[in-house]
């Protein structure tokens, strides 16, 4: 998910934050607790986004915060503010997995 786009279509900022990608997977899933709903293929293309250009910092157990229109990392500072978005949003993942897993909507 780019970092920002304006109401009217425009890409304001092609970077990529962590903490969006984070928050799109919340929405996910929690529609899919409301309505029993989900976009599985997209869920899973945000995990994998989330796992594949954020969660493999360059010292293990970090991760990225930022990445430029070519994902490459902007800057090396880790804000803590993402870990917030980051363990929420797996947080929820796991909560909701046994639902998940029932509805036939996870491998």
């Amino acid at each position: 998910m780019l970092e920002e786009v304006l109401e009217d279509g425009r890409v304001a900022k092609r970077s990529f934050r962590i903490w969006e990608n984070s928050e799109a997977v919340k929405a996910h899933l929690a529609r899919f607790e409301r309505s029993g709903t989900i976009d599985a293929r997209r869920l899973d293309e945000l995990l994998v986004t989330l796992f594949s250009r954020f969660l493999y910092g360059p010292v293990d157990g970090t991760w990225i915060d930022r990445l430029d229109a070519r994902l490459a990392p902007v800057e090396p500072k880790i804000p803590s503010s993402s870990l917030y978005h980051l363990f929420l949003a797996i947080a929820e993942l796991l909560r909701l997995e046994p639902a998940l897993r029932a509805a036939g909507r996870l491998d």
